[in-house]
Formats: C-alpha cells, sequence, structure tokens
C-alpha cells in the first residue's frame, strides 16, 4: 500500500474518548497545553467556543499541535472536545484525537510532475521503512501518552 503525502495513524473516523461525569474544562486544556509544550509542539487553540442552553452549557474545545520532527516529517496531533450539558463541572464528554504526518511539509517536492514522481518513489521505496519503524511509532506512542493525560484528567483512571 502506497504511503500519502499526509499519513494518518488513527482510524479513519478518529480515536474516540466518551465518558459522563466529572469535568473541568480549565484542567483539560492546560494538561494538554502543557503536553504540547513539554515535547516541543507548535500549540494551536483553534476554538473554544462556550454556547448557552437551558439543559447545561456546550463547550467545543479544539486543540492542536504541530512540531517538526527532520526536513521532512512533521508531526500533527489533532484534538476536538464536545461538551454538553456542561454545568457544575460535570459534562457529556466527546473528544475525537487525530495524529498524523506530513511528509514534505515544505512542499519541496510537488511543485513538478518528476518531482512528484520522485517523492514518491522516495517514500514508497527508499525510506517507507524508516517511516512505518520509526516515525509513525514515534507519533503514535506521543498521542497515545497525550491520550493517557486526557483520560487522567476526565478521570478515567480512578
Amino acid at each position: 500500500m502506497a504511503i500519502p503525502k499526509k499519513d494518518v495513524i488513527t482510524p479513519s473516523n478518529a480515536i474516540v474518548i466518551v465518558r459522563e461525569g466529572p469535568f473541568d474544562a480549565e484542567l483539560y486544556y492546560s494538561t494538554i497545553k502543557n503536553w504540547f509544550d513539554k515535547r516541543m509542539y507548535t500549540f494551536t487553540e483553534r476554538e473554544n467556543t462556550e454556547k448557552y442552553r437551558a439543559h447545561g452549557n456546550e463547550l467545543n474545545i479544539k486543540l492542536d499541535g504541530d512540531k517538526k520532527v527532520d526536513d521532512f516529517v512533521e508531526f500533527h496531533i489533532e484534538t476536538f472536545a464536545l461538551c454538553r450539558e456542561y454545568k457544575k463541572k460535570h459534562a457529556n464528554v466527546k473528544i475525537n484525537i487525530v495524529a498524523y504526518l506530513d511528509l514534505d511539509y515544505r512542499n519541496q517536492w510537488q511543485d513538478t510532475p518528476f518531482k512528484r514522481l520522485l517523492f514518491y518513489l522516495y517514500i514508497n521505496f527508499l525510506i517507507k521503512g524508516k517511516i512505518k519503524h520509526y516515525y509513525e511509532t514515534n507519533l503514535y506512542l506521543e498521542m497515545m501518552e497525550l491520550i493517557g493525560d486526557m483520560k487522567r484528567t476526565l478521570g478515567m483512571y480512578d
């Protein structure tokens, strides 16, 4: 199977965490931000909104991180939390996590058809083993560590 430029390592619908119970939005936010900062990811807050509803507020928190591994590969981890019926630090929480590699993130191999052919040959034959066994594995381990921290803030390891 050929490796695409955007090599997604999570399932097609993302990894999903669902929890009803205590939820501290500030702790969740700071945990993810600190995790990205500690591992030298560039942290981006894509969305942080609160809608007021009669049955409880609705929070949308979209936090992303990316890290340049070398001149060719960049790690991306995207998180999206939807919190419904949020009141008094209690909510129905659904979190989606997507992780992917961006190969040739500077687009140096994409401007001509010949370079795209060389890019295809390079990633699918010359460095395929390194992509599969080094880059994908490291990104997967980092993503699982982040998921563990997220679950701890949700009280799922008590």
